[in-house]
């Protein structure tokens, strides 16, 4: 069963402003959406991420992108978000395909 990446998960980690007092938001990729080819669906989240320490107060949005290929150029035709993805979404994608296993449950 191959997996492919559908999605990017990212949540804001902060908001700014810019020289030109526009309210910006900083962005940090968390992990994938994985699809599977029997329809099925699943979330591969980064080990790293602490989604209590983010600010705010409440439950956490996280934010589903399609991804970009890696020249940041579209990795699809469809219209794509302002969202930079990080270049360890290549790993989490071969991280991902090795993940390939029949879970007994």
């Amino acid at each position: 069963m191959a997996a492919r990446r559908t999605h990017d998960l990212a949540v804001v980690v902060r908001e700014y402003q810019n020289n030109a007092g526009e309210t910006k938001k900083q962005w940090q990729n968390i992990g994938v959406r994985l699809e599977y080819d029997d329809g099925g669906a699943s979330l591969l989240i980064d080990r790293h991420i602490n989604l209590a320490g983010l600010p705010g107060e409440g439950p956490v949005r996280v934010s589903l992108f399609e991804p970009r290929a890696r020249d940041g150029q579209s990795a699809s035709p469809a219209p794509q978000s302002a969202v930079r993805t990080p270049a360890n979404n290549a790993a989490i994608a071969d991280a991902a395909a090795a993940f390939d296993l029949d879970i007994p449950f």
